[in-house]
Parts: structure tokens; sequence; C-alpha cells
């Protein structure tokens, strides 16, 4: 086994998860969502990942498909695509990990926008799939004080691959995302 290849195998053992509970549900029951978006998401990486560790861009788009919003009180029906930019410190091997302090933002139909402060960002190996969670509190615009939850699934083997190989890894996607506000 090459030393990237040990080294991609030593990060890709690493398995976290981030949960957040809140209250209004029974001990062990998770709120109904009041809002549902299934979307693509993709990340694009500048400069590409490699194997040492390196100050780069990830630019993470949404494109929403269909959304489903339950609440009553709000004059949303659906998230507008989006794209940030969120500077990373990243490897080949730390690109699994959390990363915790975001700022998350959903853009709704209304014009108006859903922040999400101090979330926690998490991305795990889960057999062939690059798992990326983005949770956290939505702190002001819509549905604030709900809790806020996006999972992008996308193919691992082919992000180790292109890591690994001389270019590095500069993108990863489409994925299938969903996003759910309970």
């Amino acid at each position: 086994m090459t030393s990237r290849a040990a080294a991609w195998a030593a990060g890709t053992t690493l398995v976290l998860s981030a949960v957040t509970v809140m209250g209004g549900a029974p001990a062990g029951a998770m709120p109904a969502a009041v809002v549902r978006c299934d979307a693509t998401g993709e990340v694009a990486y500048r400069p590409p990942v490699g194997p040492d560790e390196a100050t780069v861009v990830a630019t993470t788009t949404q494109r929403y498909e269909t959304c489903t919003v339950t609440s009553d009180d709000s004059r949303v029906t659906k998230a507008l695509d989006s794209s940030s930019d969120v500077p990373l410190v990243v490897s080949c091997t730390s690109l699994l990990g959390v990363r915790e302090h975001q700022r998350l933002a959903v853009t709704w139909d209304t014009d108006e926008t859903s922040f999400i402060d101090d979330a926690v960002i998490t991305v795990t190996r889960q057999g062939p799939e690059l798992l990326v969670v983005g949770a956290g509190k939505i702190t002001d615009g819509p549905f604030a004080q709900l809790t806020y939850r996006n999972e992008t699934t996308y193919d691992a083997a082919d992000a180790r691959i292109e890591c690994l190989g001389p270019r590095g890894l500069s993108h990863l996607g489409p994925g299938r995302s969903l996003t759910t506000i309970a």
C-alpha cells in the first residue's frame, strides 16, 4: 500500500456524526419536518485538494428540485438554488472530519434568508459513499429557532482516486441532497 493510500485509509476510518436534538418531540423521536427539500449538491475545490495540507476554497452549490413546506405561518414555498464559498485548510486525509462554527444560509422564494450560525459540517465515509452533513439551529429569518439539517451523498471511490492522483480532487458531485427543517 502506498503512503498516499495508507494516509487516505487512515483518514477514512474516522467515522464521526453530528446530532442535534431539539425540544418539542418525545424522547427518542425526531420532530416532524416543516420543510423538506430534495436537491443535487456539488462542491468545487480551488486549488484541488491533494495529499499535502493547503488552503483551498470550496464552492458548494445546491440545486433544489422539490420542496414541501407544511408550516401554516410561512409564505415560503421553495428554496432557491444557492452557491457559497468556504475557505478550508485541507488535504486528502483531513477532508473527513468535523468543521465547527460555520455559517450557512438558505434563500427562499420570498426573498428572505434563513441563517444558520455556528453550524457543524461533518464529512464521513460510509461504505462506498461520502456523506456531508450540515446541521445547526436557524438563528435568523424564516423558521428561526428550528433545526436545519442538510445531507448530501457523493461517490467516495472517485473522490479517493482523484484526491490521491497527480491532479488532486477538484470536484465532488453531483450528489443527492436532502434538506430538512424541524
